[in-house]
């Protein structure tokens, strides 16, 4: 019997074909298209009571270059990483470069709240926000009079 196995070198062939597409694939810089576009960040809000508790992630973002408004009903949120200078010359090539810089922005719609009464602090790359709510007025049940005017 003849060790023949008749798809072997067709597939081999297919997979070495393969790689290279992949490859070119990887390399692909997928945020290009983007380059100038405001880009976001992940953010928890929680509701209680009396206020809106919010976590944005904003790791390696010193507070300075993090600006939160109140412009109404909308709270923004943003964060400018500027790109650092590197340094390449013929020793040292970058191979792969996925650190994303440029403008970070996410606006909330939060209507109803405090603006003055708003906090902000900034711990370990998380930015926790206590976005308190305007006061509520009670609720009032209304008498419909009579036409003579009485109740």
């Amino acid at each position: 019997m003849l060790g023949w196995t008749p798809f072997r070198k067709r597939g081999e062939e297919s997979i070495d074909r393969m790689i290279p597409s992949f490859q070119d694939v990887l390399a692909q810089d997928w945020l290009s298209s983007f380059h100038g576009a405001a880009l976001s960040f992940k953010t928890d809000i929680q509701e209680t009571e009396k206020a809106y508790r919010i976590a944005v992630e904003l790791p390696g973002f010193p507070k300075e270059d993090i600006d939160i408004r109140y412009e109404a009903p909308y709270l923004v949120i943003q964060a400018v990483r500027s790109e650092e200078a590197t340094m390449e010359d013929s020793k040292h090539h970058i191979i792969r470069k996925e650190h994303r810089f440029g403008k970070y922005m996410r606006r909330l719609y939060m209507p109803g709240i405090d603006e003055h009464g708003i906090a902000a602090s900034l711990k370990r790359g998380v930015l926790q926000l206590e976005v308190p709510k305007l006061a509520q007025s009670r609720a009032k049940r209304i008498q419909i009079r009579d036409d003579h005017g009485s109740r």
